[in-house]
């Protein structure tokens, strides 16, 4: 699983606009490390918990079948909200529990 430091590392790297090279400006810094680890046991929580929550609302998708699905809108709406119900149940459980790093 992707660690959420990696990922907005990667994002300022991406999408931050270079500086012009007459300008002596400093080098931008690099992210820092987030002061808090549960705010990062909480992020890391809710991407686990929003794949596993996609995952079990595909599961209920194909249990229900073609039949039971009235519209792709209703499709899309139900793997979503399993999404979402997991994340808010991973980033609970991240910040306490599974996912959470050793403290000392």
């Amino acid at each position: 699983m992707p660690q959420v430091l990696d990922i907005e590392r990667e994002i300022v790297r991406t999408h931050v606009p270079a500086q012009p090279a007459q300008l002596a400006q400093p080098a931008p810094k690099p992210v820092e490390e987030r002061q808090s680890m549960e705010a990062r046991d909480a992020a890391n929580g809710a991407i686990g918990g929003m794949i596993i929550g996609g995952l079990f609302g595909g599961a209920v998708l194909s249990t229900m079948g073609w039949a039971g699905i009235p519209g792709l809108f209703e499709a899309i709406l139900l793997v979503a909200c399993g999404g979402l119900g997991g994340a808010m149940f991973g980033a609970i459980v991240g910040s306490t529990g599974i996912f959470a790093g050793k403290r000392s």
